[in-house]
């Protein structure tokens, strides 16, 4: 049975790190095999990337945000977060389902809770960045309302020539 547990910074802080450096990693190779680009040079070392989300991790905690993990049978299998960009807008943020785990429903039930909290939050608009990879994620996002928009100024991306990164809103 899958659960979704909010981020306990004390409890999970080892686990975040090893996920979001199993993310990094995962969106570095998908940069290589889909679009031939090495992004260490850019971003850094995976393990380096992911540890700069532990300086971040207090835009994700309450009251302008939240970071979720998706648990099942004791394993962490998925995480999604959300924070504040500004008054009324929030920002979708590592979105990741374990490779293995993925077409299970999981990326819909946890975008599905941030949705819910974000209109709890008081957020008219949420935002979000996504790689030319990213076509399932991608697809989920659309049926979920959300639109094609310009690159917006927070967007954490990297700005990549050959390597299009495409970025949505949905208004709330």
């Amino acid at each position: 049975m899958v659960e979704i547990v909010i981020l306990n910074i004390a409890q999970h802080l080892s686990i975040l790190l090893e996920f979001n450096t199993e993310y990094i990693e995962w969106i570095g190779e998908q940069a290589k095999k889909h679009h031939k680009i090495n992004l260490e040079p850019i971003l850094g070392s995976s393990h380096s990337y992911a540890a700069r989300i532990l300086d971040e991790l207090e835009t994700f905690q309450p009251p302008g945000g939240v970071f979720y993990l998706l648990q099942e049978g004791g394993s962490i299998v998925g995480m999604g977060a959300l924070r504040k960009l500004y008054p009324g807008v929030g920002e979708v943020k590592r979105m990741y389902i374990k490779p293995d785990y993925q077409g299970k429903g999981y990326g819909k039930l946890l975008l599905n809770q941030l949705l819910k909290k974000s209109k709890e939050l008081g957020y008219t608009s949420l935002r979000l960045d996504s790689g030319p990879f990213m076509k399932a994620a991608q697809h989920l996002y659309r049926s979920a309302g959300f639109v094609e928009i310009e690159r917006y100024p927070e967007a954490e991306s990297p700005d990549i020539e050959g390597m299009p990164w495409s970025f949505m809103e949905k208004k709330l």
